[in-house]
């Protein structure tokens, strides 16, 4: 089982398994709600990361 499948499952059990349409929902409303300095990001993701990590 990967990782990522273990962590979903982990979370599942802790705060309730959510139909289909819950996640599609939760995940749209999430959409815009984070910003960041950089308008590039898409484009050069991995300097973003490693800027994160290096604060």
């Amino acid at each position: 089982m990967s990782m990522a499948a273990l962590i979903r499952e982990a979370i599942d059990r802790t705060y309730g398994v959510a139909d289909e349409d819950q996640r599609w929902r939760r995940a749209l409303d999430s959409v815009g709600g984070f910003r960041s300095d950089r308008s590039d990001t898409s484009e050069h993701h991995d300097d973003a990361l490693a800027d994160a990590y290096d604060r």
